[in-house]
């Protein structure tokens, strides 16, 4: 069997001969929208940083790009719902899921740093225990302070919320948390040391092997899903050159000028291929943090 290399070159040349002979006008014009989350802020505009590989999918794909940025939720579900995205690299896996199970999209392939996120919960090393119950437990007494969370809508926050409704589920003498939102993931230290709360919870690793490093406690959600998802609309591309799409973007770590294409965009692992079922699966557990939103303060 040839390797994914040898795949994509071959596919990639197929493609650029039909480019040649065929007019730009004629290429179909598609749509790649890119949501890097809603909790990480961005040096450069997506716009900038995913030009290059923009450019690449069209070569392979034998297309016109028209690259957008979607950083609104509501926004990207709302275009997802009504597939007037084409190709989409998502970031919040409720949304990815939604749009393969509700919608007909279909995964190429997810980022291989994020294929099983998982939420960490940082709390002060007083807290007892080692799982996310003994963490409500600790936060069932009067005048408990809030769980600190990232934005309301984020994929971190869904997960936590999820994670702590399995355990309200399993436990009926509980009751859910309150909880406080920030926007950002480097804010959530901040909300421990400044006394807003006695745990707060990131998705990012190095933030929370930092925090476990300087004596606080970590205890990482029972749960993982893939987030950063390219999702492709079959309507509209065709399996074809959907093969060629999944074969560049696994590939592109497999050249310098790939590696440096993925640095800029802050994947220098690349992608991974990744199976509808697997992205399906994940938003039945997802839907409860979904849901479970408004206990605040």
């Amino acid at each position: 069997m040839r390797c994914l290399a040898t795949v994509a070159m071959s596919l990639g040349l197929a493609v650029l001969n039909v480019s040649a002979t065929t007019p730009r006008g004629e290429l179909p014009e598609w749509t790649l929208a890119v949501n890097e989350g809603a909790t990480y802020s961005s040096v450069e505009s997506p716009r900038q940083s995913f030009r290059a590989i923009a450019d690449g999918i069209g070569r392979v794909t034998a297309s016109r790009i028209r690259l957008e940025a979607v950083t609104d939720y509501a926004v990207l579900e709302q275009a997802l719902r009504e597939r007037r995205i084409d190709i989409a690299l998502v970031h919040p896996a409720h949304l990815s899921a939604t749009a393969v199970a509700q919608s007909g999209y279909a995964v190429v392939a997810v980022s291989a740093a994020h294929a099983a996120y998982r939420p960490y919960f940082m709390c002060r090393a007083t807290i007892n225990g080692d799982s996310v119950g003994d963490i409500v437990r600790a936060h069932q007494a009067p005048g408990a302070k809030p769980i600190g969370l990232p934005a309301q809508s984020s994929i971190t926050s869904v997960m936590a919320r999820a994670n702590i409704g399995e355990v309200i589920d399993a436990g009926p003498v509980l009751r859910t948390p309150t909880y406080k939102y920030t926007r950002h993931q480097d804010a959530m230290v901040s909300m421990i040391e400044y006394g807003f709360v006695d745990c707060s919870v990131t998705g990012a690793r190095p933030i929370a092997d930092a925090w476990a490093a300087a004596g606080g406690k970590v205890v990482a959600g029972p749960r993982t899903a893939p987030v950063k998802v390219i999702l492709v609309n079959p309507r509209k591309v065709s399996a074809d050159a959907q093969a060629a799409l999944r074969s560049y973007v696994v590939t592109l770590s497999h050249t310098m000028e790939g590696r440096a294409q993925l640095d800029r965009i802050g994947l220098p692992q690349g992608f991974v291929t990744l199976d509808n079922a697997a992205l399906i699966d994940a938003t039945r557990w997802l839907q409860p943090g979904v849901q479970n939103s408004s206990t605040r303060q």
